[in-house]
């Protein structure tokens, strides 16, 4: 029986635009029914949606006076003044976590490789990522926290470039444009770069990957295959899986997107292209594994057991707590115990969490609650950071943040359904459905919610590149 690769395609668009409307649908409902003030937020962020797309739609169907690439180079002018006079004005004071990966560093720094710390790394060695990324900049620059802000501002120019690409690639100089205002006039996603967390570089190296796939599957079915771009795509899936051990979804949804969505082109050429990439990864995943065994005297731990644990723990939310906390550090004290055999008797822990989930639906909306209910979790670290806000402004940014992530949600919600059509950008949305789904497995933090967002201003340009353009 001949398959209908048409009837294929069309059935993968429409699963992956409704998975992919559901869980933003749900999303923002959870947002909602969460109390009164959350309600009024939302009903917020639908109006700052409706004003950003109603003034975009004034501004793009004007006529022109600058040329798109004076137009890019205004944008990345904004984008240094906004994002570095944020690091440069606000200067929280560093807490327990990117205190940890400034502490690392300096180790690193001193010795060359680490001692004190190399057995905690060795338990999460997706934390050598960001450090090996930050420590020859500590070589260059001094061994400032600032340096470490520093570097997030200009990884967030380069984001933004990115982003730009991506949207032109996607849509047209509109959707480039407003993706790329959007991100600058984020306020989340510029009071992040305020801290020494990673969130800022994978979620660069994510949107890098991004740029090179689509770019590379708008051309690749055309013309011969230009190697050295999927090769940089493999070594980038494998320097952002190792700041962030979740390249596996962005491949799948790679392979996903070539099989059913550009079912009809699927011939050796694809196949070549998977090969060239996965080749590119493992090996270069073979040198940072040498490089990280080098580093820390011991191998480091495999599946991250201990992060399931926590995330099917209904007591918490799938948040971090004290109790599972002290359990990995019980097992990490026994003698002679490696770092994999410690995350391996956390599976038994996150087996029993599984057992004792007694409303599955209920903890589900609570981990989608404490991942992408609302944006305010980094005012809560300026916070914790002893920032000098007053009340009413702490108050004023939350709501600020928390009506800008609705509306840019909203946003994306919209231009998932009105780009249904557009092959090119299904690779978005399957690795946001991955990307989504993996943290439903594990432990949740409102941070982790950053590259999810990248995502929907993505799509939130596009969104606005619908706007018919006046020539």
């Amino acid at each position: 029986m001949r398959v209908d690769r048409n009837f294929i395609e069309q059935l993968s668009k429409w699963v992956v635009c409704i998975v992919f409307s559901a869980i933003l649908f749900i999303s923002i409902c959870v947002a909602a029914f969460h109390s009164k003030i959350y309600l009024g937020e939302v009903i917020g962020g639908i109006a700052c949606g409706g004003i950003i797309y109603g003034t975009m739609w004034v501004v793009f169907t004007k006529e022109r006076k600058l040329s798109e690439m004076q137009s890019f180079i205004m944008l990345l002018a904004l984008t240094v003044i906004v994002k570095f006079l944020v690091v440069l004005l606000i200067k929280p004071v560093l807490n327990q976590d990117d205190l940890r990966i400034f502490q690392y560093c300096g180790e690193l720094l001193e010795n060359g490789r680490m001692v004190d710390n190399a057995r905690f790394i060795a338990l999460f060695p997706h934390l050598l990522g960001y450090v090996s990324f930050l420590v020859p900049l500590f070589k260059v620059f001094g061994y400032y926290t600032a340096v470490a802000r520093l570097a997030n501002a200009f990884l967030s120019v380069i984001a933004m470039a990115a982003i730009y690409g991506i949207a032109r690639n996607l849509s047209n100089r509109n959707g480039a444009s407003a993706a790329a205002l959007l991100w600058i006039i984020s306020p989340m996603q510029s009071l992040w770069n305020c801290f020494v967390l990673s969130e800022t570089y994978y979620t660069t190296l994510l949107l890098l990957i991004f740029l090179l796939i689509i770019r590379g599957l708008k051309k690749e079915f055309e013309k011969r295959i230009e190697i050295f771009r999927w090769v940089a795509i493999g070594i980038l899936l494998s320097l952002f899986n190792m700041t962030r051990p979740v390249a596996i979804v962005v491949i799948l949804a790679l392979i996903l997107t070539i099989i059913f969505i550009y079912n009809k082109k699927v011939n050796f050429k694809s196949l070549l292209i998977l090969i060239i990439v996965g080749i590119s990864f493992l090996a270069c995943q073979r040198i940072l594994g040498i490089y990280t065994v080098h580093i820390l005297g011991q191998s480091p731990a495999g599946l991250p057991w201990y992060s399931i644990a926590v995330g099917s723990n209904e007591k918490y939310g799938g948040l971090w707590n004290i109790e599972d906390w002290k359990l990995l550090l019980q097992y990490s004290n026994d003698p002679g115990i490696t770092a994999s055999e410690v995350q391996k008797k956390m599976l038994p822990v996150a087996i029993a969490h599984i057992k004792e989930i007694t409303n599955l639906g209920r903890f589900l909306l609570t981990k989608i609650w404490n991942l992408v209910g609302n944006g305010k979790a980094v005012v809560q670290w300026l916070l914790i950071g002893n920032v000098d806000f007053s009340v009413k402004v702490v108050n004023y940014l939350k709501v600020g943040i928390n009506i800008f992530f609705y509306g840019i949600s909203i946003l994306g919600f919209w231009g998932g359904i009105r780009s249904k059509k557009n092959k090119d950008i299904y690779v978005l949305y399957v690795a946001y459905i991955g990307l989504f789904l993996s943290y439903m497995l594990v432990e949740v933090q409102g941070r982790y919610n950053y590259p999810l967002f990248a995502i929907l201003i993505l799509l939130a340009g596009v969104t606005v590149g619908t706007v018919k353009e006046k020539m």
